[in-house]
């Protein structure tokens, strides 16, 4: 029996929930917002992990050069 009454919720779920109310709004200017924001996410850890990536290859290629003169 509750596997029945889950079955039903599970079906039942996608019907009630929606996505954020901003997201896919018909409002110009909210469309605006999350395509900027999904731009921005989607550029940021990439060049946040290039960013960390190329200052430590940098301090050890200083530092190696340090070590050889």
């Amino acid at each position: 029996m509750k596997k029945f009454a889950a079955g039903l919720l599970a079906l039942a779920a996608p019907m009630q929930v929606f996505a954020c109310s901003v997201c896919f709004s018909g409002r110009e200017d909210f469309l605006q917002a999350f395509y900027v924001t999904t731009g921005l996410l989607i550029i940021l850890p990439p060049s946040i992990l290039g960013t960390v990536i190329y200052y430590f290859r940098k301090k050890s290629r200083e530092a190696q050069f340090e070590q050889e003169a």
